[in-house]
């Protein structure tokens, strides 16, 4: 089914699918509930089914970030959904259906197609904290990877670079925050975050080909207004003296 056209119909096969499993296990007709593995598919097949924001609401300015199809939103509401019942279940004795890294990545994947930037950001930070504080970064199940930091940098670039009368200063700042926390979190000896010429090129692309004349202030008071080929160079800079490997 996942490797359909991808479209609504498809995801809610999938879906269905999954749920059917959920019948048959109370029913006695199946030796094992669905875990982890069946619902982060089911996530991912709803992802998959996201559009980004319909093109007639670009360049509207951030007031109507809300504006998405009704296809995109149904989408994401889907995820959710099913990230809140996998937590349900488990507080309900299903051990095995604990979200992990890999559901979380599929949800932020909705949520970046759908310029949900806000709200990737949210749970992107979500993940990290469950893996450092509560999990003390002993369960590598819940540590974000390099996908889960680039995924939400281009969520947020791209939403800057196609709506003009958006604060593209703040949503810069913020995807090189993200930059600065992969780094960091890759200093920790955390493996599965190291970052990948793509983490800088997400950046490098955008500060040089981003268009509509709006200023972008100094970086860190190093650089003058509308110099933003300088903060290329600067994100340039600090890949090429990154002293880990680029994955």
């Amino acid at each position: 089914i996942l490797h359909g056209d991808g479209g609504i119909e498809a995801a809610q096969r999938v879906d269905d699918l999954v749920r059917e499993m959920e019948t048959f296990y109370d029913q006695g007709k199946l030796e094992n509930p669905p875990d982890v593995v069946h619902y982060t598919i089911a996530i991912a097949a709803w992802a998959q089914s996201a559009s980004p924001v319909d093109k007639s609401s670009r360049h509207r300015g951030r007031k109507n970030q809300s504006h998405r199809d009704e296809k995109t939103s149904t989408s994401v509401h889907r995820c959710a959904q099913i990230l809140s019942h996998m937590m349900e279940r488990h507080k309900a004795g299903y051990d095995n259906c604990v979200p992990n890294a890999r559901t979380y990545n599929a949800y932020l994947d909705a949520l970046s197609r759908g310029y949900y930037f806000e709200e990737a950001e949210s749970v992107l930070y979500h993940l990290l904290h469950q893996y450092n504080f509560v999990y003390k970064r002993k369960n590598d199940a819940m540590a974000p990877d390099t996908f889960s930091f680039n995924t939400v940098m281009i969520s947020m670039t791209r939403f800057a670079a196609s709506h003009h009368d958006t604060d593209q200063n703040s949503l810069y700042d913020r995807a090189e925050a993200i930059l600065d926390r992969v780094l960091e979190y890759c200093a920790n000896e955390n493996p599965k975050a190291v970052p990948n010429d793509r983490s800088f090129a997400i950046l490098i692309n955008h500060y040089t080909s981003s268009r509509g004349g709006r200023k972008i202030h100094a970086l860190a008071d190093r650089y003058n207004p509308d110099e933003r080929p300088y903060r290329a160079e600067a994100v340039f800079d600090r890949m090429i003296n990154y002293e880990g490997k680029l994955i």
